[in-house]
């Protein structure tokens, strides 16, 4: 009897004996393999039925949880946050007064001026919830991550002193953790000079301990006064943290700003990033003054300054003429490409580069360069 070994391809496995008898049912026949599964056209879910519920590939998955703000894997299941979100809404006074002052409205003969000042008071209290809401979230994932960070921070020794490397072993054993969630974790928890912050949001609080090695330090250094009974809105904080941080970049480039002048670029939204870096920088390679930029900035509500006529036709024409001066190099050595020139518009331009060279490059300097 013949042995058979297992061979494996993939997640299938298939024996020598059923690879020949699967050899040996398609025969000689040099037909194409006609498939099992034939179209069907599929007939409607019948009424009071639900149809299959459909299911993304593991891609489109992974693309949804890069996109949200997730810190790994979800597995919550959608009806355990819609019994929690009822529950809420159930205790929600807001929910009822709302619920009521519609069928107050639906009822027919109401004060129309009334209703309009009472649908204001509402809208604006239920919006002030709304914001407490999004403050408490902020403060509630910051508080999350750094409380996972603690767990991840003594398991990274832990895995060291058994030998292991941090990130294999992260990646085999914690699986449910993005590697950059698990990085930003980590970060936060080994950093106690944040935590008294949280209401910043995750992603503040790691651009501020980026920044500097003592957040504390960082905020007094620009007068940023906060306490956690602080009466100030954390709207306002936020903005005052992100100017700290926009100046922060400014002085590290070895531009030195007032503060007041990056606070009112931050409240325009303007981001110190390595564009406007870069435009500072050609600014000052073309004599013109940073500081002056960013005031002009500034005053232009924070909307892009768009160069001078007389600059942009500057950086046409010295860009332009780069690669006139390979054109004429290319037709120059390869005389076939003589016929095709233009010689009214060659002698133009002749006479143009006479008469620039003579202003740019006077004669006794000329006479030095021949």
């Amino acid at each position: 009897m013949k042995k058979t070994q297992n061979k494996t391809n993939g997640n299938t496995k298939e024996t020598e004996v059923e690879q020949e008898a699967r050899e040996q049912e398609k025969g000689n026949k040099n037909l194409p393999e006609v498939p099992e599964q034939t179209e069907k056209k599929e007939s409607p879910v019948p009424e009071g039925q639900v149809a299959k519920s459909e299911m993304f590939p593991a891609l489109a998955m992974d693309n949804i949880l890069d996109t949200e703000p997730y810190i790994g894997a979800d597995s919550t299941a959608v009806s355990k946050v819609t019994a929690i979100f009822t529950e809420e809404e159930k205790a929600d006074p807001r929910v009822e007064e709302v619920k009521a002052w519609l069928e107050h409205l639906a009822s027919g003969d109401v004060d129309v001026t009334r209703e309009i000042d009472v649908g204001i008071a509402i809208a604006k209290t239920v919006s002030v919830d709304f914001n407490e809401f999004y403050n408490y979230t902020q403060m509630s994932l910051a508080g999350r991550t750094i409380l996972i960070g603690s767990v991840l921070n003594p398991l990274k020794e832990l895995s060291k002193k058994a030998g292991y490397f941090w990130t294999r072993w992260a990646d085999t054993h914690l699986p449910f953790l993005k590697p950059r969630s698990r990085e930003r974790a980590m970060l936060l928890a080994s950093r106690p000079d944040c935590h008294p912050y949280l209401v910043l949001g995750v992603e503040r609080l790691e651009l501020l301990c980026q920044a500097t090695k003592d957040v504390r330090a960082l905020l007094k250094r620009y007068k940023i006064l906060f306490t956690q009974d602080s009466e100030a809105s954390p709207a306002e904080f936020k903005s005052l943290v992100d100017a700290a941080l926009n100046n922060e970049k400014l002085r590290q480039n070895e531009i030195e700003v007032s503060f007041e002048l990056v606070k009112q670029l931050t409240y325009f939204k303007v981001e110190v990033d390595q564009h406007l870096l870069s435009r500072l920088n050609e600014v000052e390679v073309s004599g013109g003054s940073k500081i002056k930029y960013l005031e002009r900035l500034a005053l232009n509500a924070g909307k892009v300054l768009a160069p001078p006529d007389a600059e942009q036709r500057l950086k046409d024409f010295n860009s332009q003429s780069a690669r006139l001066v390979k054109t004429l190099a290319f037709i120059r050595d390869d005389e076939s490409q003589l016929a095709k020139v233009d010689k009214t518009i060659l002698l133009q331009l002749w006479e143009e580069l006479q008469v620039l060279k003579g202003k740019l490059l006077p004669d006794e300097q000329v006479e030095k360069t021949a």
